[in-house]
């Protein structure tokens, strides 16, 4: 699993390792642990510094810096994407963060693995460097790994 970063020519600039959702198959709804396939604009890019993540459920601690230095949230909305519609630009929802997008992470040890809710992870020094060269409305292309669409053929 990497993310590679091309350049206007099509050369190849960075290759990271990143994590993606636990389970295999493109994303078919919210809450399925699975990472959307397809093509994608980066819709926000957010300082995640400060932002807390509870692992575990409503009763363990907050992890500050669960998200990394940075956070580029990517459009998956089938309705905004298809129909030309804007949905609320509202990111959360009381404490708990929607959406899902590009970003770091408090355990790089997960990098490399099936390990996220359905987001993209990256080494933070990684996403620290590739935010030198994202900007709103870049498209983001999710490719399927071979395992992945063998789980999206059975699921046809």
């Amino acid at each position: 699993m990497s993310l590679t970063l091309y350049n206007y020519e099509g050369s190849i600039l960075y290759t990271f390792p990143i994590a993606t959702g636990k389970l295999m198959g493109n994303k078919l709804v919210k809450g399925d642990l699975r990472t959307p396939e397809g093509v994608f604009p980066i819709i926000n890019i957010q300082d995640s510094r400060d932002w807390e993540y509870d692992f575990e459920g409503d009763h363990a601690p907050a992890i500050k810096g669960a998200y990394g230095p940075w956070f580029f949230r990517i459009r998956t909305s089938s309705d905004e994407l298809f129909n030309n519609s804007i949905t609320d630009p509202s990111f959360t929802e009381g404490n708990k963060f929607l959406g899902l997008g590009i970003h770091g992470t408090h355990d790089s040890t997960t990098v490399g693995t099936r390990s996220s809710h359905g987001c993209v992870r990256m080494k933070n020094a990684d996403i620290a460097l590739l935010k030198n060269h994202v900007f709103i409305g870049m498209r983001v292309i999710i490719l399927p790994s071979i395992e992945d669409q063998k789980v999206n053929q059975q699921v046809e």
